[in-house]
């Protein structure tokens, strides 16, 4: 497995509000309640491309609710974060080298981060 690394950007809000709709699909499936919120990285084109290679690779866990728009989940390992997860939702206003990871806590906190610093990862 490779490591991807990508810097933080600041988000508009939207996870924080779709999120806790999917939260007990998402503790169901992959074993933990996410913090009500996402951590968006921006990937550079060296970083997105080893993303879409590595994402080949893994078996996404999709769920898809009778209301809201189906998600993907890809469990990931961030340094110092037990239980994190990408998130690809169906239905997005992200550039596709933006990409959204949810956690059981909040990521920036836990790892003492700011927009613009990197946080690196890679796929179980």
């Amino acid at each position: 497995m490779e490591t991807i690394t990508g810097n933080i950007k600041e988000g508009m809000g939207k996870g924080a509000h779709f999120l806790p709709q999917y939260a007990e699909e998402i503790k169901k499936y992959i074993g933990f309640l996410p913090f009500p919120g996402t951590l968006n990285l921006e990937l550079d084109k060296k970083n997105k491309e080893i993303f879409e290679k590595e994402k080949t690779k893994q078996a996404p866990i999709i769920i898809t609710p009778q209301i809201l728009g189906s998600i993907q989940l890809f469990p990931i390992k961030i340094k110092k974060i037990n239980h994190c997860s990408i998130i690809i939702p169906k239905k997005t206003t992200h550039p596709s080298n933006i990409i959204e990871i949810i956690a059981d806590k909040n990521i920036k906190t836990e790892l003492q981060n700011n927009n613009n610093k990197t946080v690196s990862f890679t796929f179980l």
